[in-house]
């Protein structure tokens, strides 16, 4: 009997933020966890992404492509979350558990059980064993309202062990990455075909007091601009054809957008 690993990796998770894309590829355990290993005993036929509002949906088809059976673990890593950017506006559909994403996984239309692997890195280095070494949960403090409640549980010694390790900034806010991947031991018999379905609730991502800056409506559209003005507005034309190039905001969507906005005044609030 030959073994393996093989890791599907989606990085879709934080919606609206990065674009859906699906992969395969091979893992092992090695003493800092998961690893990207390669292999042709498991050959990946078809992977279809399906992403909506409430749901990501990634369905595999793997065939075993050799005449003995093969048995592995099947992995699958979510995108990274948290860092220096955390406050970015991250909503963790499931805020104080582990499973953060509420990870449910099918084979061949059966259920089956995925266990998580947490790992946790600061500056780019793994530093799990030292968070946990102190004693913070680290899932699921990337969350305005989870952070204010985790924070009354940490003690003195605690808030300063995160401070004098970089775990936190000055204000108090984490800056660790938060990296998870759920696995499970899999056979894959000779010459035949399997399908693996993960399903997760994605995590949205966005900005918040965003301008959408129009006109004084008491002013007329030829109104001269201060020197000020006609800077702010440069730099802001600028910043958007930046964004509509890197979100692929097609004439349409915009012309959505300043419907709703009516064109006439500004507005402050958020984006999500």
């Amino acid at each position: 009997m030959r073994h393996s690993t093989i890791i599907g990796a989606v990085c879709a998770a934080v919606l609206f933020a990065q674009p859906g894309v699906a992969n395969d590829s091979m893992a092992g355990f090695a003493v800092g966890g998961l690893e990207l290993r390669q292999t042709d005993a498991v050959r990946l036929l078809r992977e279809d992404l399906h992403i909506t509002m409430d749901e990501i949906r990634i369905d595999y088809v793997f065939r075993n492509e050799t005449d003995e059976p093969v048995t592995g673990i099947v992995a699958f890593p979510l995108p990274p979350v948290g860092g220096d950017d955390w406050f970015e506006g991250y909503a963790l559909p499931q805020s104080g558990r582990m499973d953060y994403v509420g990870f449910r996984t099918l084979v061949d239309g059966e259920p089956v059980t995925m266990t998580p692997e947490h790992r946790i890195t600061l500056d780019g280095v793994d530093r799990t064993a030292d968070l946990l070494a102190i004693g913070v949960h680290a899932v699921a403090v990337h969350n305005w309202e989870i952070l204010e409640l985790a924070r009354r549980e940490w003690t003195a010694e605690q808030e300063a062990a995160l401070q004098a390790q970089g775990f936190v900034d000055e204000t108090g806010r984490p800056r660790w990455v938060l990296q998870s991947t759920y696995w499970r031991e899999q056979s894959f018999a000779p010459q035949t075909e399997v399908r693996v379905s993960h399903r997760y609730h994605p995590v949205s991502g966005g900005s918040v007091d965003s301008w959408f800056p129009g006109r004084d409506p008491s002013l007329p559209r030829d109104d001269p601009q201060t020197a000020e003005q006609a800077e702010a507005r440069a730099q802001y034309a600028a910043m958007r054809d930046e964004m509509r190039a890197r979100y692929c905001v097609t004439p349409e969507d915009e012309a959505r957008m300043h419907a709703q906005l009516a064109g006439e005044t500004g507005v402050i609030g958020q984006a999500i």
